[in-house]
């Protein structure tokens, strides 16, 4: 049952309602042993799985800093190997290009070539490329390069 402090005089008000609890403690050790024996062996677990969490922690903080390392150095050689094949592509498709300006210079000398010798053949000199390989040369497509 609690008094209401309106009713009591205020002179009473600290022994109805104190500003500080009192709080008792056992002190005999042989009332608490048992129950401190059970807080002390929860102690030493709790300590026991806090210490295993930590080294779990540390273990895969580790495995986490190795993973990273092996990402980034997988991601740079992935960027090299893309640089190369960028490279190497630029560099086939300028060779296709340059074969493709030697093949067209090359059928216009073949074509010079066959027309001197056919200027100068008809004159009664020098070897006559046939008919049929001029036709060739001529109708042979011309590769256009790319841009």
């Amino acid at each position: 049952m609690t008094l209401d402090p309106t009713f009591v005089p205020a002179k009473y008000h600290p022994f109805i309602i104190p500003s500080l609890r009192r709080i008792y403690l056992d002190t005999d050790p042989s009332r608490s042993s048992v129950a401190s024996r059970q807080l002390q062996e929860q102690l030493s677990a709790l300590k026991k799985e806090n210490e295993d969490l930590v080294s779990k922690l540390k273990g895969r903080d580790r495995d986490l800093k190795l993973l990273m390392t092996k990402c980034e150095s997988n991601m740079a050689a992935a960027s090299a190997y893309a640089k190369g094949e960028r490279d190497a592509r630029l560099e086939c498709e300028r060779l296709r290009y340059e074969m493709n300006q030697l093949e067209e210079r090359c059928q216009t000398l073949q074509v010079k070539s066959s027309e001197r010798e056919h200027a100068t053949g008809s004159s009664g000199g020098g070897t006559r490329l046939s008919d049929d390989r001029r036709d060739h040369l001529r109708d042979q497509p011309r590769s256009v390069p790319r841009a």
